[in-house]
């Protein structure tokens, strides 16, 4: 069978889908809608999808492969906030203890009578040791450390990032069973009526001429046996018939109507 040749375009599969099924799975301000759309148009020009199922198909492809590379984003952007919450607690401790620091100076400066230092000039090297904790580059052992702690939500992750490519997945097979099943026999049985109407509408004037030329000629045809009149009789008789006699009294029947 030759490829069937859809005149859709591309773009009005794209309008048909967001009109049908809204706003995409796309996040807000932190992922780019376009991507999201030239991806499912990538799809869409692969799988070249012949019908409104198909094109249906390409979505839930499109939906599956966008939300595991989510998962997959979001495994690293966990392991980095992680890792930066980590260096803001250290900076928090680091202006605490300098805090409690120049207090107890301040304290024992009083207890001995002596001027206090001035609590800016005491906190004047903090303003730089914490930069310099928050700029540190983390190294493997900092992201080991991290990973031991969110090691529960990781799975997590995996499991949902699992789903997206199970629904991904099970969408291609979708597209295969219905391109090999109904949709193939779908598209011969349309083959089919078209290619009869074409050669029906060309061959209608040569059967209507031989019709008309033969209409004298042909003979009487017998009129067939009118098996409601032989269900009829055989009702009117009742129910009180054994079966030995039904087989019999279809027959007498058949020859009374004939």
């Amino acid at each position: 069978m030759s490829k069937v040749v859809n005149p859709i375009t591309t773009d009005s599969r794209l309008t048909d889908l967001n009109e049908l099924f809204g706003e995409p799975p796309v996040l807000p301000h932190s992922e780019n809608l376009a991507a999201y759309q030239e991806m499912l148009r990538r799809f869409i020009e692969c799988f070249e999808p012949q019908d409104f199922f198909e094109t249906v198909l390409m979505k839930d492809v499109t939906d599956g492969t966008w939300e595991s590379a989510r998962c997959g984003r979001h495994k690293v952007l966990l392991l980095d906030r992680r890792y930066r919450d980590r260096r803001e607690a250290a900076v928090k401790r680091r202006k605490e203890w300098a805090v409690k620091k120049t207090e107890l100076t301040t304290r024992i400066a009083a207890a001995k009578a002596e001027p206090a230092t001035e609590p800016e000039d005491a906190l004047d090297h903090l303003v730089d040791e914490c930069d310099a904790i928050l700029l540190e580059p983390a190294t493997e052992l900092d992201h080991n450390r991290v990973l031991e702690a969110t090691l529960v939500y990781l799975e997590k992750l995996d499991k949902a990032q699992m789903i997206a490519l199970a629904k991904r997945d099970m969408a291609l097979r979708q597209l295969e069973w219905y391109r090999e099943g109904l949709g193939r026999r779908l598209r011969v049985v349309s083959d089919t009526f078209i290619t009869d109407q074409t050669n029906g509408a060309a061959a209608a004037p040569a059967q209507t001429e031989a019709s008309t030329e033969t209409a004298v000629e042909a003979p009487a045809v017998q009129p067939p046996c009118n098996a409601i009149a032989v269900y009829r009789m055989f009702a009117a008789r009742g129910t009180g018939s054994p079966r030995a006699t039904i087989w019999q009294d279809l027959q007498s029947g058949a020859r009374a109507v004939e």
